[in-house]
């Protein structure tokens, strides 16, 4: 569906610069009966997560590249990563103008976001096998214990460039309350153009590289799914000059007391880790050890995850 709303807007614009679709998912978890295969394919959805976007003429692995996008009430400005889709790559050579695209999903809440999926992640490069069960089962709890309303789902595009010779931005925001729903209707909306004999061509193609994106938009909203299209002159901002480029950075004795102690304090916790990660690393038998010895001392060096994904993941239980 990204792929389609990117080629939704390249009709809308006699030049398209930039487009860039988020997704924010939030479900109450709570209410689901999630089976030991929808876990298991949550595990490995987060083993083959690819954190790409496309950036001056090529596609990037950027662990910090993240979007915000403000999807409007009740969610506000949510930070996104960058998630590649495969019917985005073909995009940029279809659209020869497009200088940045990507797909970036929100998350889902504070403790999945930055402690089970980091870890989960972390804990399934280094032993896939061994680790699965366990980051299965941190990111099912960490679903059902923190998630939290509104719940909702809203899939948008912020998209720039020219139209009659003048800048313009493009927003698509399309929403349901049930995101099954918004999954399940651009499929329908798909089979209406198939069957009728309008997207129909040789080759096996992706949906949203194949569909009339405008006819797409049209069937989704009798369907049942919210479609809002705002088109708007694009306000260009004044860069910041000389020292006011520089305001959002401060030194260390810049910073207060409280900010002084806490960032010695991450630092201090940080330090420790490593250090019993490494200890334990030194004094345990290699058969006490899910995965490559070699590959957790390397992993322990990574920030809080590495040390915290080798006590949860990495050493036998009962070892």
């Amino acid at each position: 569906l990204p792929a389609a709303l990117v080629r939704y807007a390249a009709g809308r614009f006699d030049r398209l610069d930039k487009a860039n679709g988020g997704s924010v998912i939030k479900i109450d978890w709570n209410a689901l009966d999630l089976s030991p295969a929808t876990v298991a394919e949550l595990t490995g959805e987060l083993l083959d997560f690819r954190m790409e976007s496309f950036r001056n003429g090529r596609w990037e692995k950027k662990w910090t590249g993240y979007q915000h996008f403000d999807f409007g009430p009740p969610y506000g400005q949510q930070p996104c990563a960058p998630m590649m889709l495969e019917e985005m790559r073909s995009l940029p050579d279809t659209i020869p103008s497009l200088r940045e695209t990507g797909f970036f999903v929100g998350g889902f809440n504070w403790f999945a976001d930055w402690v089970a999926m980091p870890l989960g992640m972390a804990a399934l490069k280094v032993a896939p096998n061994q680790a699965a069960e366990g980051a299965g089962r941190l990111m099912e709890w960490s679903l059902k214990t923190f998630s939290r309303p509104p719940y909702g789902t809203v899939l948008q595009l912020e998209a720039s460039g020219l139209q009659q010779g003048q800048p313009a931005t493009l927003r698509v925001r399309l929403s349901h309350a049930d995101g099954y729903v918004l999954t399940a209707v651009p499929v329908v909306a798909c089979m209406l153009q198939y069957l009728d004999g309008s997207c129909r061509r040789p080759g096996l193609w992706y949906q949203a590289n194949i569909v009339d994106p405008e006819r797409l938009l049209r069937d989704m909203e009798r369907l049942g799914v919210a479609v809002q299209i705002d088109v708007q002159p694009k306000q260009i901002e004044p860069r910041p000059q000389g020292n006011n480029a520089m305001t959002t950075k401060r030194k260390w004795n810049e910073l207060t007391p409280i900010q002084q102690a806490t960032i010695a304090g991450v630092g201090l916790i940080q330090v420790l880790l490593l250090i019993a990660a490494l200890v334990d690393l030194r004094r345990r038998p290699a058969a006490q050890i899910n995965g490559n010895k070699k590959l957790w001392t390397l992993a322990a060096f990574i920030n809080f995850v590495g040390p915290i994904s080798y006590f949860l993941f990495g050493r036998k239980r009962g070892g």
